[in-house]
């Protein structure tokens, strides 16, 4: 079975997003805290989660300009799949 690209943002990218946000707010807390573990843990957790963010999106680019031109599209399936 052939992996489907996602061709809208979706939940995935949301979720990615408030997890970002919670990440690097707890690493901020653990920094005014003193606490390293807590601001290295979550500044890690951020940066796993930006990762995330930036490989969704490049999905998505992807599969809108394979929507959008069915000459590259048949190349990709052809070379990928």
């Amino acid at each position: 079975m052939r992996p489907t690209l996602p061709e809208r943002l979706g939940g995935e990218f949301w979720f990615t997003l408030f997890m970002i946000g919670l990440c690097f707010g707890l690493g901020l807390w653990g920094w005014a805290l003193n606490s390293g573990y807590q601001t290295s843990v979550g500044g890690l957790l951020g940066l796993f989660y930006v990762y995330r963010l930036v490989i969704h999106i490049r999905k998505v680019r992807l599969a809108r300009r394979l929507k959008s031109d069915p000459e590259l599209s048949r190349i990709y399936y052809n070379r990928n799949h």
